[in-house]
């Protein structure tokens, strides 16, 4: 765990600054992620985004100077700000979902849909996700059953299914 909370020593003051100011208000460490999940939903995406300065932190740069970027900007800008509240985190690329073509019943994913987002690391509960870029939904979360929640007599979660049907 202790290398998803590295930063280099070379981290803005302001950016770090921003993470507990962003945070003061927060009760416990998922609070933290969400507060500053909901702080960079409200910066603009783009993909038309100048390249920043050299030797200059793309996280500072892109928290106080553009203020606008696509999603590795949101997701590593959200890296660096739960890292620095004592939250491990690591940022996670991929792709999200292409557009749906009937024809062929299929997704096409382009180069387009590149995508990064987080996840945090919180003792009991593992890595959870997290979507700071605005244009995504937001990752609803949902209780898990209860242990002996209601699940129409079968005893099973609703979560759960037999090997052979995977």
């Amino acid at each position: 765990i202790e290398r998803y909370l590295s930063l280099p020593p070379t981290v803005p003051d302001r950016v770090r600054r921003l993470a507990l100011e962003l945070t003061r208000n927060s009760a416990n460490p998922y609070d933290k992620a969400s507060a500053i999940e909901d702080y960079l939903r409200t910066l603009e995406y783009t993909t038309q985004i100048e390249t920043p300065p050299y030797n200059a932190d793309a996280v500072d740069y892109f928290l106080f100077t553009m203020k606008k970027g696509y999603s590795e900007y949101f997701a590593s800008s959200m890296t660096v700000l739960l890292r620095e509240n004592g939250i491990p985190a690591r940022l996670d690329v991929g792709y999200a979902t292409g557009e749906y073509d009937a024809a062929s019943k299929q997704f096409v994913v382009r180069e387009k849909q590149s995508h990064g987002w987080v996840e945090a690391f919180f003792p009991g509960y593992g890595w959870i996700p997290f979507e700071p870029t605005p244009i995504y939904d937001k990752i609803k979360r949902v209780a898990p059953p209860e242990e002996d929640g209601d699940n129409s007599g079968t005893g099973e979660s609703e979560f759960e299914f037999p090997l052979e049907d995977f």
